[in-house]
Protein backbone atom coordinates (compact mmCIF):
# COMPACT_ATOMS: atom_id res chain seq x y z
CA UNK A 1 0.00 0.00 0.00
CA UNK A 2 2.64 2.12 0.98
CA UNK A 3 4.68 1.67 -2.34
CA UNK A 4 1.74 1.98 -4.37
CA UNK A 5 1.23 5.56 -3.02
CA UNK A 6 4.72 6.66 -2.84
CA UNK A 7 4.75 5.62 -6.91
CA UNK A 8 1.21 7.22 -7.55
CA UNK A 9 2.22 10.46 -5.68
CA UNK A 10 5.27 10.45 -7.92
CA UNK A 11 3.22 10.23 -11.22
CA UNK A 12 0.56 12.64 -9.80
CA UNK A 13 3.74 15.30 -8.92
CA UNK A 14 4.78 15.47 -12.23
CA UNK A 15 1.45 15.06 -14.70
CA UNK A 16 0.28 17.34 -11.89
CA UNK A 17 3.27 19.93 -12.03
CA UNK A 18 3.34 19.99 -15.89
CA UNK A 19 -0.76 20.02 -15.95
CA UNK A 20 -0.76 23.31 -13.74
CA UNK A 21 2.35 24.81 -15.83
CA UNK A 22 -0.35 24.00 -18.88
CA UNK A 23 -3.39 25.55 -17.60
CA UNK A 24 -1.91 28.43 -15.68
CA UNK A 25 -0.11 29.45 -18.97
CA UNK A 26 -1.67 28.24 -22.30
CA UNK A 27 -4.89 30.07 -23.46
CA UNK A 28 -7.21 27.80 -25.35
CA UNK A 29 -10.92 27.57 -26.56
CA UNK A 30 -12.59 25.14 -23.35
CA UNK A 31 -10.15 26.02 -20.84
CA UNK A 32 -12.26 26.13 -18.36
CA UNK A 33 -14.16 22.93 -19.84
CA UNK A 34 -10.97 20.98 -19.49
CA UNK A 35 -10.04 22.33 -16.09
CA UNK A 36 -14.00 20.82 -15.03
CA UNK A 37 -13.48 17.60 -16.04
CA UNK A 38 -9.85 17.60 -14.36
CA UNK A 39 -11.26 18.11 -11.02
CA UNK A 40 -14.07 15.56 -12.06
CA UNK A 41 -12.38 12.47 -10.40
CA UNK A 42 -12.10 14.17 -6.75
CA UNK A 43 -15.73 15.56 -6.92
CA UNK A 44 -17.25 12.41 -7.76
CA UNK A 45 -18.01 10.12 -5.11
CA UNK A 46 -15.43 7.21 -4.94
CA UNK A 47 -17.97 4.12 -5.36
CA UNK A 48 -18.32 6.39 -8.92
CA UNK A 49 -15.05 6.37 -9.45
CA UNK A 50 -14.36 3.05 -8.27
CA UNK A 51 -16.94 1.12 -10.86
CA UNK A 52 -15.98 3.70 -13.78
CA UNK A 53 -12.22 2.86 -13.47
CA UNK A 54 -13.44 -0.81 -13.31
CA UNK A 55 -15.22 -1.17 -16.30
CA UNK A 56 -12.62 1.25 -18.25
CA UNK A 57 -10.10 -1.64 -17.17
CA UNK A 58 -11.66 -4.32 -18.09
CA UNK A 59 -13.31 -3.05 -21.51
CA UNK A 60 -9.32 -2.80 -22.45
CA UNK A 61 -8.86 -6.33 -21.07
CA UNK A 62 -6.57 -5.49 -18.64
CA UNK A 63 -5.95 -7.96 -15.39
CA UNK A 64 -6.56 -6.69 -12.40
CA UNK A 65 -3.39 -5.65 -10.51
CA UNK A 66 -0.83 -3.31 -8.59
CA UNK A 67 -1.13 -1.83 -11.80
CA UNK A 68 -4.36 -1.19 -12.11
CA UNK A 69 -4.73 0.66 -8.29
CA UNK A 70 -2.01 2.72 -9.35
CA UNK A 71 -4.31 4.06 -12.23
CA UNK A 72 -6.85 4.44 -10.29
CA UNK A 73 -4.91 6.38 -7.43
CA UNK A 74 -2.97 8.64 -10.01
CA UNK A 75 -6.30 9.62 -11.37
CA UNK A 76 -7.40 11.21 -8.35
CA UNK A 77 -4.47 12.34 -6.69
CA UNK A 78 -2.94 14.72 -9.86
CA UNK A 79 -6.08 17.10 -9.85
CA UNK A 80 -5.25 17.63 -5.73
CA UNK A 81 -1.70 18.11 -6.81
CA UNK A 82 -2.46 20.03 -10.12
CA UNK A 83 -4.61 22.86 -7.79
CA UNK A 84 -2.48 23.45 -5.65
CA UNK A 85 0.36 24.08 -7.46
CA UNK A 86 -2.11 26.00 -9.98
CA UNK A 87 -3.13 28.56 -6.99
CA UNK A 88 0.74 29.12 -5.85
CA UNK A 89 2.03 30.01 -9.60
CA UNK A 90 -1.28 32.09 -10.16
CA UNK A 91 -0.23 33.61 -6.86
CA UNK A 92 3.75 33.79 -8.26
CA UNK A 93 2.88 36.03 -11.63
CA UNK A 94 5.16 35.92 -14.59
CA UNK A 95 7.54 38.72 -13.35
CA UNK A 96 10.30 36.48 -12.04
CA UNK A 97 10.47 34.44 -15.25
CA UNK A 98 10.63 37.83 -17.37
CA UNK A 99 13.68 38.87 -15.31
CA UNK A 100 15.70 35.93 -15.23
CA UNK A 101 14.80 35.62 -19.14
CA UNK A 102 15.31 39.74 -19.16
CA UNK A 103 19.05 38.33 -17.73
CA UNK A 104 20.15 36.03 -20.31
CA UNK A 105 18.66 32.75 -18.71
CA UNK A 106 17.07 30.46 -20.88
CA UNK A 107 13.92 28.83 -20.25
CA UNK A 108 15.06 25.71 -18.31
CA UNK A 109 17.55 27.99 -16.56
CA UNK A 110 14.75 30.18 -15.55
CA UNK A 111 12.39 27.04 -14.68
CA UNK A 112 15.42 25.09 -12.41
CA UNK A 113 16.68 28.51 -10.46
CA UNK A 114 13.78 30.19 -10.24
CA UNK A 115 10.04 28.91 -10.62
CA UNK A 116 10.77 25.56 -8.99
CA UNK A 117 12.23 27.25 -5.92
CA UNK A 118 9.11 28.97 -5.58
CA UNK A 119 7.18 26.40 -6.29
CA UNK A 120 8.89 23.74 -4.16
CA UNK A 121 6.63 24.51 -0.75
CA UNK A 122 3.53 23.94 -2.76
CA UNK A 123 4.91 20.49 -4.39
CA UNK A 124 6.00 19.07 -1.20
CA UNK A 125 3.00 19.81 0.64
CA UNK A 126 0.58 18.98 -2.54
CA UNK A 127 3.12 15.49 -2.45
CA UNK A 128 1.64 14.81 1.10
CA UNK A 129 -1.29 15.57 0.80
CA UNK A 130 -1.79 13.39 -2.09
CA UNK A 131 0.09 10.35 -0.53
CA UNK A 132 -2.74 11.04 2.84
CA UNK A 133 -5.44 10.96 0.32
CA UNK A 134 -3.88 7.79 -1.26
CA UNK A 135 -3.08 5.63 1.60
CA UNK A 136 -7.15 6.85 2.90
CA UNK A 137 -8.85 5.58 -0.25
CA UNK A 138 -10.62 2.61 0.38
CA UNK A 139 -13.39 2.55 -2.26
CA UNK A 140 -11.52 2.82 -5.47
CA UNK A 141 -8.65 0.39 -4.17
CA UNK A 142 -11.56 -2.25 -3.39
CA UNK A 143 -12.69 -2.35 -7.01
CA UNK A 144 -9.82 -2.41 -8.36
CA UNK A 145 -7.56 -4.85 -6.77
CA UNK A 146 -7.01 -8.43 -7.75
CA UNK A 147 -7.98 -11.24 -5.85
CA UNK A 148 -3.92 -12.29 -5.42
CA UNK A 149 -3.64 -9.60 -3.02
CA UNK A 150 -5.22 -6.51 -1.50
CA UNK A 151 -4.19 -2.97 -0.17
CA UNK A 152 -3.84 -2.41 3.51
CA UNK A 153 -7.48 -0.13 3.80
CA UNK A 154 -8.80 -2.90 1.92
CA UNK A 155 -7.28 -5.77 4.35
CA UNK A 156 -8.64 -3.67 7.65
CA UNK A 157 -12.14 -2.94 6.21
CA UNK A 158 -12.63 -7.02 5.10
CA UNK A 159 -11.58 -7.73 9.29
CA UNK A 160 -13.90 -4.84 10.38
CA UNK A 161 -16.88 -6.53 8.37
CA UNK A 162 -16.40 -10.45 10.01
CA UNK A 163 -16.00 -8.25 13.43
CA UNK A 164 -12.48 -8.45 13.66
CA UNK A 165 -10.75 -5.54 15.71
CA UNK A 166 -8.28 -3.85 12.96
CA UNK A 167 -6.08 -3.40 16.35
Amino acid sequence: TVLIGLAAVSVAVVLGVSGAFFLARVRFPGKQVFRTLVLLPYILPGIIMGISLLIFIRNFGVRLSWFTVLLGHVSFTVPIVMFQIMARIARMGPDYQAAAMDLGAIPAQTFWYVTLPMIRTAIVGAALLAFTVSFDEIVISFFLTGSAWMTLPVYIYGMLRFGLSPK
